[in-house]
């Protein structure tokens, strides 16, 4: 029998176990952080999902089954596309950001908010757009604006 089995500990413990104990401790802090951080990066994502989600809803199909009677919803369908281009750029670079992220401070969650707020803009964006197309500067005096927004969202991350 091991001569361990019948004596009693001196209650003193090892500094190799101590170790071990605080490098487990240190390694669950950090995966309590990469996890934060993918929360993070999931809410985000949840909110790209319905951004785009509310912009679709906003096309609406035309009464009459045939390809002549989309001719007049062009407006919206190219605001759509546009906007679902530069949502997938907003996300790319907010995907690749978030790679990037250690623990996440308080600073960045609520500047995550706030980018996501401006980005949550869009849809309006896009169906102000599409309604006003008849007017040729809204366009052109529009876009820059919300981009401009998401653009400072981004400076604060």
């Amino acid at each position: 029998a091991p001569a361990s089995v019948g004596r009693r500990s001196s209650g003193r413990r090892s500094s190799r176990s101590f170790g071990a104990r605080r490098r487990r401790a240190a390694d669950a802090h950090h995966e309590g952080d990469r996890d934060t951080a993918h929360r993070l990066a999931a809410y985000s994502d949840a909110v790209f999902v319905v951004i785009v989600t509310v912009m679709v809803l906003e096309l609406d199909a035309p009464d009459v089954p045939s390809f002549s009677a989309l001719l007049p919803l062009w407006p919206t369908a190219v605001s759509y596309a546009v906007s679902y281009l530069f949502i997938a750029i907003i996300w790319i670079n907010h995907h690749y950001l978030m790679r990037l992220v250690g623990a996440p401070s308080l600073r960045l969650i609520w500047s995550n908010f706030a980018h996501l707020f401006l980005i949550s803009l869009l849809p309006f964006a896009t169906a102000w757009l599409s309604r006003m197309a008849t007017i040729p500067m809204v366009p052109t005096c529009g876009r820059p604006h919300v981009s401009r927004l998401t653009r400072r969202g981004y400076a604060r991350i």
